[in-house]
């Protein structure tokens, strides 16, 4: 979100910072109620918990619903037409064996899983030296496995870097290297306990490592617009490399 955010006009973040207020002060049930918020739900989007609501005449911002009462998470601001679109083709989720909060196109997905070749892959493949039980045990998904079986070059894994989460893109990135499992799952997921969460605990995957190195969380407002007033390039340094997100507390 917060390279979308340092690319707003002044008036537009002016009216970013007033949500992050009224979300910072109301409670759940006060939010549904609240004039000019218009946090919705979509007739036919993919996330039960997705919700948007409004910036603009012309801009929304996706936000997902952690389900706990207490917080949401402001992932994007898109024009209108861009975030219903993005309500129909993509999904939140917890990553059983990273912890990740993710989020997936799970069109473009399910597309190249129906895609995938049926044939063995080429000895010149760029995860022939990968057995399936890696890509398993890094979060990957077991079905888009024979997909990415039969690619052979970087422009093929670039592509699909659009639909995938932060972390299952990072860890393919490395997977094309020789590390060892275990040193790319601690590089993506830190500390954390495979199969310690379930995929529908959004709430519990926030508090994660692979989380907390892509959504920041912090204590109040005042800490919030601190952080915002940054220069972007201070919070390249502060953040990991794939922070796209911020989720503020008590709900964003």
């Amino acid at each position: 979100m917060l390279r979308g955010y340092a690319q707003l006009d002044r008036r537009t973040r002016n009216r970013v910072d007033e949500l992050m207020s009224i979300f910072q002060t109301s409670s759940v049930d006060e939010l549904g109620k609240q004039k000019g918020v218009n946090l919705e739900k979509h007739t036919n989007q993919r996330d039960p918990q997705a919700r948007t609501i409004r910036v603009s005449d012309n801009l929304r911002g996706i936000v997902c619903d952690l389900g706990d009462n207490d917080r949401h998470v402001l992932h994007e601001i898109l024009p209108h037409d861009q975030a219903e679109d993005w309500m129909r083709r993509n999904q939140f989720r917890a990553n059983e064996k990273t912890g990740a909060l993710e989020v997936l196109d799970v069109d473009v997905i399910e597309s190249m899983i129906a895609q995938a070749p049926k044939s063995a892959p080429d000895a010149g493949a760029m995860f022939a030296h990968r057995a399936d039980k890696e890509f398993r045990q890094l979060g990957i998904d077991p079905n888009l496995v024979p997909a990415l079986r039969a690619f052979t070059s970087d422009d093929q894994l670039q592509a699909l870097f659009a639909a995938l989460p932060e972390t299952q893109a990072n860890a393919l990135i490395l997977l094309t290297g020789d590390e060892s499992t275990e040193a790319i799952f601690a590089e993506i997921a830190g500390d954390f306990e495979p199969d310690s969460i379930k995929t529908d605990d959004l709430a519990a995957a926030l508090d994660t490592p692979a989380s907390k190195a892509m959504y920041r969380l912090v204590a109040d407002e005042n800490e919030l617009r601190e952080m915002l007033a940054r220069p972007l390039a201070q919070w390249r340094t502060f953040l990991h490399h794939s922070q796209d997100g911020i989720a503020y507390k008590p709900t964003f």
